[in-house]
């Protein structure tokens, strides 16, 4: 069957788990408004990036009453999950998962970021992890000195970081329209912006949902420029990389200096290397190509 992806367009992470991924899993891309089109697709996998089935008016997702059309015509439902939880952080009830639970019979696969949330969610359909892929752009970075990047929008309630660690940070922000992106004077790109800098930043409090349901792209974005980084023991990152001496196990001011002037410290030393070794297996295991077969092989596998 062909894949056809349903991405919202201007998302950084239905770029890379859609128009990215669509490119290495013998894909094609819609925006998710265009039902027109998928409604005369028959005999196919349609897949969902990033938003999920919920209530019509009750956010932005997609229309329960579309995707039984979808199913009518013989087309299998995937659902490829980035970052729902993230719509429970400051509320009471559990949209995300209630949403899940309540449309369930609609989706033929979820695919899980991780494998920790695919164990804990299972019950509720067909599941199995996929892991996040990074830019297939990205290149080792040419960095001579210790410097650090923040590649993303930098928000209090998306990553923690202190006054000292916010002044030395250089955010790359790659998200939201392309054509809104602010690349920095002598840069055609994001990602050759991103080469200037020998180690990325990602730490996370333990209460955040990214901590515990989160993908490994920034793990893996790091991996594929050959940079060391920063960052909390989420539970995607470990599972992809248990051993590494740069995780802050108790995340506060003082662990996050003093991680950050050790990294300074051994900046092209041995153990700044072995390190960059240890990643090399995050880089191979979330290439483009290789989670692009991945998810034909799931596919084939369940459904």
């Amino acid at each position: 069957m062909i894949n056809n992806f349903l991405i919202t367009p201007g998302l950084g992470s239905s770029y890379l788990m859609g128009v990215m991924l669509s490119k290495y899993a013998n894909g094609t891309c819609y925006s998710k408004g265009a039902f027109d089109k998928l409604a005369k697709i028959k005999n196919s996998n349609i897949i969902l990036v990033k938003k999920f089935i919920r209530d019509p008016g009750q956010g932005d997702g997609y229309d329960p009453n579309i995707i039984q059309t979808l199913k009518k015509n013989n087309n299998k439902i995937i659902y490829i999950v980035i970052d729902g939880f993230a719509c429970e952080q400051s509320r009471k009830d559990t949209i995300f998962i209630d949403s899940i639970k309540k449309y369930k019979d609609l989706y033929d696969l979820i695919l899980w970021p991780n494998k920790f949330t695919c164990e804990k969610y299972s019950h509720l359909g067909v599941s199995d992890t996929l892991y996040h892929l990074y830019d297939d752009k990205i290149k080792p970075n040419v960095a001579k000195e210790f410097n650090i990047t923040y590649f993303g929008i930098l928000r209090k309630d998306k990553v923690l970081f202190n006054e000292k660690v916010k002044q030395k940070l250089n955010v790359i922000d790659c998200c939201g329209d392309p054509a809104k992106q602010k690349i920095k004077p002598g840069c055609s790109s994001l990602t050759e912006e991103l080469i200037k800098y020998s180690c990325h930043y990602s730490v996370r409090g333990k209460k955040f949902p990214e901590f515990t349901y989160g993908v490994n792209t920034k793990l893996s974005s790091a991996a594929a420029s050959n940079a060391n980084i920063i960052c909390s023991r989420d539970k995607c990152f470990e599972e992809l990389l248990p051993e590494y001496d740069y995780y802050i196990d108790d995340v506060n001011n003082d662990s996050i200096n003093e991680m950050y002037n050790r990294c300074e410290r051994e900046f092209g030393t041995k153990n700044w290397e072995k390190n960059l070794q240890l990643l090399e297996k995050v880089r191979k295991e979330t290439a483009p190509k290789f989670i692009g077969n991945k998810l034909n092989e799931l596919i084939k596998k369940h459904l």
